[in-house]
């Protein structure tokens, strides 16, 4: 019985710890994208960090930039939204930063 609850033990750590790598990984391809000025790309990298296990606020953050310098405003304000609902927390990052300009005028961007 101990052998089998310490080799469960191993298993739930080994899975934490791919997760968290695919996560990173996930986050350093999107971010390669975004620096590759290649936004359409970057967004879906963050997006699929998103939906991975240690994804933060700012994952949400970037992939609504992404989506704003790929001209799709619908998705960037999705996940400008979802950013702020898991605790992104700069307000006057969002206001000031360059990335969101195409969407800041909108009615939604206000609400948010």
């Amino acid at each position: 019985m101990k052998s089998l609850l310490m080799w469960l033990a191993l298993l739930l750590v080994i899975t934490t710890t791919l997760s968290a790598q695919n996560s990173d990984s996930l986050r350093m391809l999107g971010n390669r994208a975004y620096s590759s000025r290649d936004f359409a790309t970057a967004a879906r990298f963050y997006v699929e960090t998103t939906q991975s296990e240690g994804a933060e606020s700012s994952d949400y953050y970037n992939a609504a930039c992404s989506f704003a310098l790929a001209n799709n405003s619908e998705m960037a304000l999705s996940y400008l939204d979802s950013a702020f609902l898991y605790g992104f927390g700069s307000i006057p990052q969002a206001l000031a930063d360059p990335d969101l300009s195409s969407i800041r005028g909108s009615s939604q961007f206000q609400k948010i």
